[in-house]
């Protein structure tokens, strides 16, 4: 038995299928199964498939009626008769090492799951025009105890153990977002989840007619795919227990929507209103706003301009848009030099550090009766009262 199986889910693309199973079949780790389904293509996907499946022995071919990534995924798992299991989008391709560095991995330390970097590649430019590498240094046995350790939900980025997905029954839904909908679910299960600190896998992230590209296709799908993970851990008697961070969760992938469609005013309304039904289902007896519930003011305080240039665009015209500027920088007219005295519990300090002061903020902050709120929370809490709004 093969000591990993690679999934990949095939619908009409025809003409990058060679690039793909190329990467793949020539792995420095040859000791792998290698299971293609075609998901109701209406190309030449199906023949090309076929054609490798001939040539190499460690090809499975399996083909099945159109129903979206998701549900390919889920019987190419099915098929899979190896321990651990990877996915490779047929647009995409590996290094060739993947397999290699990423077992290598999970024997050092024992990982359900291994996440890797990866390398952005411009199909318009036919280049490699950058790199991700995950911010996660070591092996973790709690998926929620530290923010940092938050990686791409992507699936492609990651090697897990089959058992997971078959002791707890998870599966993917059809529609975009079928990554989020299990991710958050399947990295709390896992005992331990490794990270290999270099790119190892190339994605095609611009490609004319990919559904990463439609940003309506996706976010028309939040709702499904927040409340498919959030089912995932009720069915698993799990969600009491994680239920404030999934909601800060959810917040932070609403945050990260809305201002790429925020100029459809009628499109943002109705998908605010669709998460908002949602969210009050399932998290209507959480109240997250504390003293920030009622602000008289909504202070922007730090670097402005610098590290607050992304967020103050999202704010304004909001229910967080600042009412006072303070710029530790002082010039352009602000305040330098606030007047403590002047904070009162029923105010929100908007805080922007830039490098290392952050630390030197949260002492200064240290013991004021007021809300404070640091860059990386600011737009989790603008999704929140947006929310709360409707």
């Amino acid at each position: 038995m093969a000591k990993i199986t690679v999934i990949v889910p095939v619908y009409n693309l025809y003409e990058y299928i060679d690039r793909c199973l190329t990467s793949i079949v020539n792995q420095s780790f040859s000791d792998l199964e290698i299971v293609l389904i075609n998901d109701g293509s209406t190309d030449k996907s199906a023949k090309k498939c076929q054609e490798w499946a001939t040539r190499d022995d460690r090809i499975i071919f399996v083909s099945k009626k159109n129903e979206g990534a998701g549900p390919a995924r889920n019987l190419g798992i099915q098929v899979a008769s190896a321990e651990f299991i990877a996915f490779c989008d047929p647009d995409d391709w590996y290094d060739e090492r993947y397999i290699e560095i990423m077992l290598n991995k999970q024997q050092e330390t024992d990982a359900d799951i291994v996440a890797c970097g990866r390398y952005r590649y411009d199909g318009t430019q036919n280049k490699v025009v950058g790199t991700v590498i995950p911010l996660a240094k070591d092996v973790k046995t709690d998926y929620w105890s530290h923010w940092e350790w938050k990686l791409i939900n992507a699936l492609w980025v990651k090697i897990y153990r089959k058992s997971l997905f078959i002791d707890y029954g998870i599966k993917m839904p059809a529609g975009h977002g079928e990554d989020t909908a299990i991710q958050y679910f399947i990295m709390t299960v896992a005992n331990k989840v490794a990270v290999v600190e270099q790119p190892l896998y190339y994605h095609w992230f611009n490609r004319a007619g990919s559904s990463l590209n439609s940003v309506k296709a996706h976010t028309s799908c939040t709702v499904m795919y927040l409340t498919y993970g959030w089912e995932l851990f009720k069915r698993a008697s799990m969600f009491e227990r994680y239920k404030k961070p999934l909601l800060l969760e959810c917040y932070s992938i609403i945050a990260n929507w809305y201002p790429k469609i925020k100029d459809d005013e009628v499109y943002t309304k109705n998908w605010l209103s669709g998460c908002a039904k949602a969210i009050k289902t399932y998290f209507d007896d959480i109240h997250i706003k504390d003293s920030g519930e009622s602000s008289k003011r909504i202070i922007g305080y730090g670097a402005l301009g610098q590290s607050a240039a992304y967020w103050l665009p999202l704010l304004v015209g909001s229910p967080l848009s600042p009412t006072d500027l303070w710029d530790i920088n002082g010039g352009t007219g602000e305040v330098s030099k606030p007047d403590w005295n002047s904070i009162s519990g029923d105010d929100c300090i908007l805080c922007f550090p830039r490098g290392d002061i952050e630390n030197e903020l949260r002492l200064q902050f240290d013991g004021l009766n007021c809300l404070v709120l640091y860059s990386s929370e600011i737009a989790r809490w603008h999704a929140y009262w947006m929310i709360a709004c409707i």
